[in-house]
């Protein structure tokens, strides 16, 4: 359970520097899931299904298209 803010700071923070500079050629979702206390739900979302993450923050935001 995070905020998307938090979120982004802590656990996205290594990742996009690495992403963007292309310093890595793929990457494998995990199976464990994140839950965003903003909408005050807390349902958390398998990695591997969030749809946020993968196609609005990986694919969109940082522009990681698969093919490197």
């Amino acid at each position: 359970m995070s905020s998307r803010r938090d979120f982004a700071r802590i656990d996205l923070a290594p990742y996009e520097p690495a992403l963007r500079e292309h310093r890595v050629d793929s990457v494998m979702p995990s199976f464990s899931g994140v839950g965003w206390t903003d909408d005050g739900v807390g349902d958390p979302l398998k990695m591997h299904a969030h749809r946020e993450l993968i196609t609005g923050v990986l694919k969109q935001k940082i522009g990681f298209d698969g093919c490197r």
